[in-house]
């Protein structure tokens, strides 16, 4: 009887060691979902600040954006000089952390000879970049 009392003892012993653990494994799990929710949280707040930061304007010039990466990204010298630029605007928001030049596309319309002028630049920036063994991307 003695025995058969502390064999359930020890069972009982077993039973509440495993509840300890599984109440430390609840626990645990309970604190990183809290994380995770402040986590999200955090980024919630973050995302609504950078809406809110749009730096965009009405009054935002382009063309000369536009003249700066065609001088010194495409290799065309004078580009404020000999393209004229009718109408230009930004398509879309500008990209966070992205180059002001690069960030988005812009629509530029251009006569038969400035399209000829940018198509000699653009063959001898090319030929820059092949002899190197890289082409680079086109950006828009």
């Amino acid at each position: 009887m003695m025995s058969e009392m502390m064999m359930k003892l020890d069972k009982l012993d077993s039973i509440e060691d495993k509840v300890k653990s599984f109440e430390q494994d609840l626990k645990s799990v309970k604190d990183s979902i809290e994380f995770a929710h402040a986590e999200v949280n955090d980024l919630k707040i973050d995302n609504e600040e950078r809406k809110k930061m749009d730096e965009q304007t009405r009054d935002e010039e382009t063309t000369p954006i536009i003249h700066k990466l065609l001088e010194e990204k495409m290799g065309m010298k004078d580009a404020t000089k000999n393209i004229k630029i009718d109408r230009s605007h930004r398509l879309g928001r500008p990209k966070p952390g992205a180059k002001q030049a690069a960030a988005n596309c812009r629509k530029v319309q251009l006569s038969p000879r400035q399209r000829d002028y940018t198509s000699e630049c653009n063959d001898t920036k090319r030929n820059k970049y092949r002899n190197r063994g890289t082409i680079p991307s086109r950006d828009c």
